[in-house]
């Protein structure tokens, strides 16, 4: 009767560990996507473009970007909500961001809706969406 108590307890014990493993697993993603976000919105902020293309998964691929982005001068950076789908290792962010055509001085805003997708190999978040397209 003794051993089928220990069973159970052990295979309690398990499942718990095996939760609280995930947890774990769970809150070092959100970690590394809070410096990941903060380091791409701070790319931004700075219209440093072709940094901000370091966080795209292909990046090593980009020789150049856009020269377009060189026109840009960006005035704000607001993040409006975003959602962590733990299912499919996706974040899906909604931002606004403020900014400028050099030679135009007239101030715009676009929405964005960068998407970042977790690599569990590299342990890295990586931005799929692309980088914001200014009108």
């Amino acid at each position: 009767m003794r051993s089928k108590k220990y069973c159970v307890v052990a295979g309690l014990v398990m499942i718990l560990l095996a939760c609280g493993c995930s947890k774990v697993a769970d809150i070092k993603q959100k970690e590394a996507f809070s410096e990941i976000s903060r380091a791409y919105r701070q790319a931004i902020l700075w219209s440093d473009f072709e940094y901000a293309a370091t966080f795209l998964k292909d990046s090593h691929q980009i020789a150049e970007i856009d020269p377009i982005y060189q026109k840009i001068k960006v005035t704000a950076y607001y993040e409006k909500r975003h959602v962590f789908n733990h299912d499919s290792g996706k974040i899906e962010q909604t931002v606004q961001i403020q900014y400028y055509w050099i030679d135009q001085m007239i101030e715009k805003s676009i929405v964005d809706h960068p998407s970042w997708k977790w690599d569990p190999e590299a342990g890295f978040w990586y931005l799929s969406s692309g980088l914001p397209v200014f009108k």
